[in-house]
């Protein structure tokens, strides 16, 4: 199972992101790293079905509500007051760890049916 996170709108304060789940894997020609690589064209259809073309092939997918949404957090450290002659143990009074939520997920676009070939 592959998952792969978009983002879906910034109307609210905090951005909202969905998963894309794949059944199978992705993997790239030659063994390649796929990170950063654009990969497909997801699209909807007037009725709100997801379309998939990945390479020549096309897979149509439901949008469905996660159970428990997700919280995605990036981990901050905030140093207050940093001296040159500063020990170390007073370095460590000072510095304080803060988790800033970046977006939520609660909704996951699932592509679980085997992908059929575009012909012309």
């Amino acid at each position: 199972m592959v998952q792969i996170f978009i983002k879906t709108s910034e109307d609210t304060g905090i951005n909202e992101w969905a998963i894309i789940e794949l059944q199978g894997d992705l993997e790239c020609e030659n063994g390649k790293d796929i990170n950063g690589k654009f990969m497909a064209d997801l699209f909807f259809n007037k009725d709100g079905t997801p379309i998939l073309i990945l390479g020549h092939h096309v897979m149509y997918g439901k949008v469905c509500n996660l159970e428990k949404p997700m919280v995605l957090i990036k981990k901050h450290k905030k140093v207050n007051g940093i001296d040159d002659g500063m020990q170390l143990d007073d370095m460590k009074e000072k510095s304080k760890t803060e988790y800033l939520v970046k977006s939520v997920i609660k909704k996951k676009i699932l592509f679980n049916k085997r992908p059929k070939p575009i012909v012309f």
